[in-house]
């Protein structure tokens, strides 16, 4: 059987629902966000280890019958409870979402083995990412991390450079519109001398930027660019011409060989294609958005993540 676990509303999650039932595949939706964490039962022996989630339903998932997981990344709403103890409550907080996230940080994990798409997990590290890229032979932007001013002046001598966050971008909402944290040119003038530690690059000259699908050993790209001077390629989506494109063999190796490493069935990789003509990698989202590289590329992604899947299926 396969298990997607996904959101309410979520429009890929259904699209790949339409193919999978199109390839008579046993299949069962989850929404995690609406399931109860306490109602996971994991037990250990020496000769097996046994995971079950009772579902709101009363149904029993049980994950000796799950063949392959499809993850959109939501998991289990993170508990609030009473202090009804004579521990401080930060203490007590502490203590409940250090067991909370130990327990579904496993449950996690055993799904990641098999999945399309992943939990939160060691994948998700941009430093991480960048270092196994350099590794296998993919260029990638000078990178500096420092929170001080004469370390940033004599590394890129006041070269054009960018900063974004190390890890995750700050997201809020304001009137009812998502608010996100934006790659931003670096201006020397307003940087103090000493700052919180903080991540740059050199700014890459492009030419065009890549979205890359990857899948199971292929490589689905399409290329865009823009008249914006805008960097946060998430600023150019709209204002952008977009076609597919065919990497060079030797660049797909490569992607193949960084996803192994990192250990990911899928993904979203982002690049940039240089004016002097070399491809750089900035980072790969094993949760990334692919309907959209679908759809300028005419790759019809929910059809080949859904056939994927189907194959995983033992129909038990």
């Amino acid at each position: 059987m396969i298990i997607l676990f996904s959101f309410e509303g979520d429009a890929n999650t259904n699209y790949i629902i339409d193919w999978l039932t199109y390839y008579n595949c046993r299949f069962k939706r989850v929404d995690l966000d609406k399931e109860d964490y306490r109602n996971i039962k994991v037990f250990m022996s020496d000769s097996s280890t046994t995971i079950h989630l009772k579902l709101l339903s009363g149904e029993i998932l049980d994950f000796s019958v799950c063949d392959y997981f499809y993850v959109r990344g939501v998991g289990f709403n993170q508990p609030i409870f009473k202090n009804d103890t004579n521990l401080p409550n930060k203490v007590f907080d502490n203590y409940i979402i250090n067991e909370f996230n130990s327990l579904t940080n496993f449950f996690y994990a055993e799904v990641n083995k098999k999945s399309v798409g992943c939990f939160y997990n060691d994948s998700h590290l941009k430093l991480l990412q960048l270092n196994h890229a350099r590794q296998v032979g993919l260029y990638i932007c000078n990178t500096l991390i420092t929170s001080n001013k004469h370390t940033l002046l004599d590394c890129f001598n006041e070269s054009s450079v960018i900063t974004k966050a190390i890890e995750d971008n700050i997201g809020t909402e304001h009137n009812n519109r998502l608010i996100v944290q934006r790659v931003q040119r670096v201006n020397y003038e307003n940087v103090e001398e000493s700052f919180f530690p903080s991540l740059f690059q050199y700014e890459i000259d492009k030419k065009y930027e890549l979205r890359v699908f990857y899948l199971d050993g292929k490589c689905y790209t399409i290329c865009f660019s823009s008249v914006s001077n805008n960097i946060d390629m998430r600023d150019n989506y709209s204002i952008s011409e977009y076609e597919p494109y065919k990497l060079p063999n030797a660049i797909e190796e490569k992607i193949m060989k960084f996803m192994n490493k990192m250990k990911l069935v899928s993904g979203s990789l982002d690049f940039i294609k240089s004016t002097d003509e070399n491809y750089y990698f900035l980072e790969v989202n094993p949760n990334g958005q692919y309907d959209w590289v679908s759809r300028f590329g005419g790759y019809n992604l929910h059809q080949k993540i859904a056939y994927f899947l189907s194959s995983k299926n033992k129909g038990v």
